[in-house]
């Protein structure tokens, strides 16, 4: 690589350590033989995953005896005068995906190692099965605490019902996850735990757990100066010039029959508590649940799926199941109640019960917004420069994009907008591109109701 290439980029690789399982103090920094890595966020994976590309011109691999498990140390730092330290994780070699050699060159190969951040991969040799009690974010919290090692749980302290469980045989990062997919916010949203490469906290071994809800009404990140995708004639790296999209594309997951499918248009649902024999009926409304909520919380926009779906002249979600009629899904959950009735268990509730019948919708809620997360979403190439930072700034955050109507009005510049397209957009996976050119992120985006979405801050 030259000297100007090197001096260009806004990121160094400071330190790339391989540390060999069968003797830990054989290590050695390949740094100057990386030639891509990728890595990979995601709001719903409490860890993160890479792609390594290495140019082995000295035998490292072989001569070493280095392979799957190994351990690596990536540490990033800012090109400049800063010198700040955005990323310090360890990861383990998941897998060697292939070993290329050029046949102009014997001398060379490319490895292509698919790494996983340290975390899960100690997790999968761990198992948890232990009773707990407390709210779902105490539980989580105590778990990451006890089985995995330096990392620690962010988050607000949820102020949300107590439960007691009992992990019956999961690893650390599954019953933690377990948990999270059953826990809700007192309205119903869901919430997500995941990693994120750099982030104000002071342990760079942190998780963060936070709900839809908080995170829909974050602050927008970028509001001083939106993604867009206008020609710049900018090449220099200023704001202007480095918000502007460099690759978009649009991704549709609009896929009605799913959400008929899993009764999240319109439903019955009863929960059967073989404890008591005692159901709970609920019926489920999308437009009422969904839309209505995301009208009161503040956001702005038409909403992704309507009202306006029928059957036989009768709306979707108020077709009742009745005998001889058409029904709307009718979904039964088998599940117990009253397990824990000893002093110190007292306002405790299971993994699945709730206080009262109205609360089991919030099961039906959760899985809705979840649903609606991947309906209608965008994927944006983005110019790395400003995640070359300490602080979470990617998954978990609000961004907000601008994109050019396809039939612009000349006279009335906010038409020349897009009006369902733009807007302010949740992030919740990432794509960190390093390469010799240069830092890209891809952004995968999405929106709870189609046009503008108010945020409270």
């Amino acid at each position: 690589m030259s000297e100007t290439q090197e001096s260009s980029r806004i990121f160094v690789f400071k330190k790339v350590e391989i540390t060999a399982s069968w003797n830990p103090e054989e290590k050695v920094d390949i740094a100057p033989v990386i030639s891509d890595l990728d890595i990979f966020e995601h709001i719903d994976k409490p860890y993160m995953t890479g792609v390594m590309a290495l140019e082995d011109t000295s035998n490292i691999f072989a001569g070493m005896g280095l392979g799957a498990g190994d351990r690596i140390e990536i540490i990033l730092q800012r090109n400049d005068e800063s010198k700040e330290i955005f990323m310090d994780r360890f990861f383990r070699i998941d897998k060697i995906v292939e070993k290329i050699r050029e046949e102009q060159n014997e001398n060379s190969q490319v490895v292509l190692l698919h790494l996983i951040e340290e975390i899960a991969y100690e997790s999968r040799y761990l198992n948890v099965n232990k009773s707990y009690s407390g709210t779902p974010y105490r539980i989580i919290k105590n778990i990451i605490d006890t089985y995995c090692t330096d990392y620690t749980l962010y988050g607000p302290p949820f102020d949300i019902q107590d439960m007691q469980v009992i992990v019956p045989n999961m690893t650390p990062l599954d019953a933690a996850c377990w948990i999270k997919n059953r826990a809700t916010t007192v309205d119903g949203y869901p919430f997500f735990l995941f990693s994120t490469i750099s982030h104000p906290l002071k342990s760079p071994k942190g998780l963060i757990m936070m709900d839809l809800d908080i995170m829909m009404k974050q602050k927008v990140w970028n509001d001083d100066i939106p993604y867009n995708n206008f020609a710049s004639t900018q090449v220099d790296r200023s704001v202007a010039a480095r918000r502007t999209i460099k690759k978009f594309e649009h991704r549709s997951g609009e896929d009605f029959s799913k959400l008929l499918n899993k009764g999240l248009i319109g439903s019955r649902h009863t929960y059967l508590d073989v404890t008591t024999m005692k159901p709970h009926l609920i019926d489920y409304n999308h437009d009422k649940e969904i839309n209505q909520m995301l009208k009161e919380d503040g956001f702005e926009g038409m909403p992704l799926i309507g009202d306006y779906y029928e059957i036989h002249d009768t709306p979707i979600h108020k077709v009742k199941k009745e005998q001889h009629t058409i029904g709307n899904r009718a979904i039964t959950t088998i599940g117990g109640t009253a397990a824990y009735k000893d002093k110190e268990s007292k306002g405790k509730t299971t993994l699945n019960e709730r206080d009262s019948s109205a609360l089991y919708k919030h099961k039906q809620i959760s899985d809705s917004l979840k649903t609606l997360l991947s309906f209608d979403s965008i994927a944006a190439v983005i110019d790395g420069f400003d995640f070359a930072h300490n602080g979470q700034n990617t998954v978990g955050t609000i961004h907000q994009f601008m994109f050019m109507s396809t039939q612009p009005d000349p006279d009335t510049i906010l038409e020349q907008f897009d009006a369902t397209l733009s807007g302010n957009y949740l992030i919740y996976a990432a794509k960190h591109s390093f390469k010799k050119e240069g830092y890209d992120v891809t952004l995968t985006a999405t929106k709870l109701t189609h046009g503008e979405t108010k945020n409270d801050s």
